[in-house]
C-alpha cells in the first residue's frame, strides 16, 4: 500500500470505528423507559422471531398479525413496536411493499407523536428499516 494511502486509513478508520460505536449506543433500545403496557408486543416479536427462526416463516407472520389484532388500546410505543415488527418479517419474508408500508408507519408514529427524542434508538432503526425495504 502506497504510504498516503497508509496515513489517510489511519485517521478514516478510527472515525468509522467511533462512527458505527456512536450508532450502535443511540440504536440501542435499552436507555429509554419503555410503557409495562407494551411488554405484551415485546412477546409476540420474541415469539415470532423463534417461530421464524424455526424455519416456519409463513407461521411467524400469521402468528403477528393475529396477536397484534387481539390488541385494540395500545400506546404509540406498542404501535411503534407491531409496525416494526411486522416490516421485518415482511422484509425478511420478500414482501418489501408491505414491509415499507409497515416500516413507514412505525416511522409516521414516532414523528407524530414526537417521540424521536424519548427513542432516538428506535426512531434511528426506523429509517433503516424503511431504507432496507425500498
Amino acid at each position: 500500500m502506497k504510504p498516503h494511502l497508509k496515513s489517510i486509513w489511519k485517521i478514516v478508520l478510527p472515525i468509522a470505528l467511533v462512527c458505527i460505536g456512536l450508532l450502535i449506543y443511540f440504536a440501542h433500545p435499552g436507555k429509554a423507559t419503555y410503557p409495562a403496557e407494551d411488554k405484551a408486543y415485546h412477546d409476540i416479536w420474541d415469539t415470532a422471531r423463534r417461530i421464524y427462526g424455526d424455519g416456519r416463516k409463513n407461521e411467524a407472520l400469521h402468528f403477528s398479525d393475529s396477536m397484534y389484532a387481539l390488541h385494540t388500546t395500545v400506546s404509540p410505543y406498542g404501535m411503534y413496536l407491531k409496525y416494526t415488527n411486522l416490516s421485518l418479517l415482511y422484509n425478511k419474508e420478500g414482501s418489501l411493499d408491505k414491509s415499507a408500508a409497515y416500516a413507514d408507519s412505525a416511522l409516521n408514529i414516532l414523528v407524530q407523536n414526537k417521540l424521536e427524542q424519548k427513542y432516538p434508538g428506535e426512531y434511528v432503526h426506523s429509517l433503516f428499516a424503511k431504507a432496507d425495504a425500498l
